[in-house]
This record gives C-alpha cells, structure tokens and sequence, in this order.
C-alpha cells in the first residue's frame, strides 16, 4: 500500500497550481496582449496565480474551469470587477453553487453593473496590497507605462528579460525611497524617469518640474512620490 504524506500531498497540490497557473497564462497572453505580452513570462504568471489565488480564497471557486472564466473577467473587464456591488452579491449568494456562478454571472448581472465595473477599472488592481507584491507591481506598471510611451511614438516593444527587470526594478525601488518615495505609483515613475532620463535623472534635473519635486521644501517628502507620478503622467501622456 502506497501512503502518501501530507508533505506530499501538500507539493503535490503545489505542483497542480502552479502548472494550471502556467497553462491558463499561456492561454490568456494572445487573447489579452494589451495586458500580458509586454511582460516577462513569469511576471505574467505570477499575476495570474494571484488572481487563481483570490479566487479559490475569497468566493471558493476551486474547479479549473470556473477560475478560468473568472480569470476571462479579470482580464476583459478589469481585475477587480468583483467589488462591483452587484456582482459581489452574486459571488457571494450562497443559495448558489460556488463553481457555478463564474459562467452564470452573464445571466444574473444587469448590463449596468457590468459598465460600472468596467469603469472603474484599473490595472494597478491586478495586485494585492501585500508589500511582498510590491516589487512585482512596480515591474508590471513600469513595462506598461513602457510600452503606452513606444506605442505613441510608433516603436515596437519586446518583453525585458526578466532578470535584468528585476534587477533594474530592485535597484530603482531601493533609490525611490532613499528620496522617501514609497508608494507603488512614485515607485513607478521613478523607474519610468531612470529608463527615459537615465539612472540619476533627480541629480541632472533635464525636466523643470524635477528640481522642484526633489529639492524644494514646500513639497513634503510624502507627497513625492504622488507628485512625480503626477508629472510623468503628465509630461508622457502615460498612466502610471
């Protein structure tokens, strides 16, 4: 008789995840190239096994199929099309079979909350508030910021090679807040200014509103962060 372990059955049901995670990415990448193609293969993974993750936790949705389609959602109409009030009810209607909902929400939602989701979203909203999510979050934001700008000016884009992403994201992060910048969005910017301006752009000042932002007291070093993303977004015609 063969035992298996709950070590095992626990890297087992790993292994499971992970590949599911892996294969839906796959399937995902061409639908939604706005979204995924820009980004390193295992960025993109990481954010679809995050969203895999809040789904089975949140409205236990465990079946591949279901987490699929919420998956579709997620992408189509925004990452957090569930806190729409509306649609949020249903998730959670318990008369109703967890699994289930995901391909029933067509039905059961009216056009108007479907709109209002859409509205709202962001596409900051694919990751949590977990600090541990952070680097992956200014990464993802920063190859999309990236590639708006190469799209405006009319010049192709290929994904970065994800080490040399996230080195060049580690070293970014790790400057941004010895200038006590240490929100997502200033994060951001700041690795948007460097690749654009070069590594010490907060020392050359090449834009008249960079001066102001880092050396002027009457902008408080908490408010930086939000006022060089303001300005990036600004100058670039990007959204951060």
């Amino acid at each position: 008789m063969i035992v298996i372990t709950p070590g095992q059955m626990q890297q087992f049901n790993k292994d499971v995840r992970t590949r599911f995670a892996v294969r839906l990415t796959e399937q995902l990448r061409p639908d939604y190239p706005e979204l995924f193609q820009i980004l390193p293969q295992g960025l993109a993974q990481r954010m679809v096994a995050g969203k895999i993750d809040y789904a089975e936790e949140r409205y236990e949705i465990n079946y591949q199929n279901a987490l699929t389609t919420y998956l579709h959602y997620c992408c189509a109409i925004g990452p957090a099309f569930d806190l729409q009030p509306e649609i949020q009810a249903v998730l959670d209607d318990l008369s109703l079979y967890p699994d289930d909902i995901p391909d029933r929400l067509p039905e059961l939602v009216s056009d108007a909350a479907w709109a209002d989701a859409a509205q709202k979203a962001r596409r900051r909203d694919w990751f949590a508030s977990d600090p541990a999510r952070l680097p992956d979050q200014v990464a993802a934001r920063t190859c999309w910021a990236m590639a708006a700008l190469a799209a405006r000016q009319s010049k192709a884009q290929t994904p970065p090679d994800e080490m040399a992403l996230n080195a060049f994201i580690g070293q970014s992060m790790q400057m941004a807040r010895r200038h006590q910048i240490i929100d997502a969005a200033g994060m951001t910017a700041f690795a948007v200014c460097q690749s654009l301006l070069g590594k010490d752009f907060y020392l050359m000042h090449a834009k008249s509103w960079l001066a102001p932002i880092f050396s002027d007291p009457a902008i408080l070093p908490k408010l930086r962060g939000a006022t060089l993303a303001g300005c990036v977004e600004l100058e670039w015609g990007i959204e951060l």
